[in-house]
């Protein structure tokens, strides 16, 4: 359970011209971004290893039957077994949601689908 973050700067489509020493009418394009206003997450083993499963939880079995998963980071993961028998799973992270449904189908087939 890893929420990770894309690097973000104040002018993502910014370019400028520089003009290639020792060559007429020759430049290069070069980003000029600006000022970064989201670090980004640091790829790394520890990312890496969450993103197979492989990080430390605290997990709950709640009274009402769904399971709660904390992580280091006080990132939760709710997983409820609904009456229709499918499954939600909601991601929280720094106060935003993300929920997926897990449906079991007749047929023997299984739809994933964010709601």
């Amino acid at each position: 359970m890893k929420d990770i973050k894309d690097r973000n700067v104040q002018y993502p489509h910014r370019y400028k011209l520089n003009a290639v020493s020792g060559q007429s009418d020759t430049y290069d394009i070069v980003a000029e971004a600006g000022a970064i206003t989201e670090a980004g997450t640091i790829v790394n083993r520890s990312l890496l290893m969450g993103m197979q499963g492989f990080s430390a939880n605290e997990t709950a079995f709640n009274p009402d039957g769904s399971i709660t998963e904390t992580n280091a980071d006080l990132d939760t993961k709710v997983t409820v077994f609904n009456p229709d028998g499918s499954i939600t799973e909601t991601f929280t992270s720094d106060g935003i949601s993300i929920a997926k449904q897990t449906t079991f189908n007749a047929d023997g087939s299984i739809s994933e689908v964010m709601i």
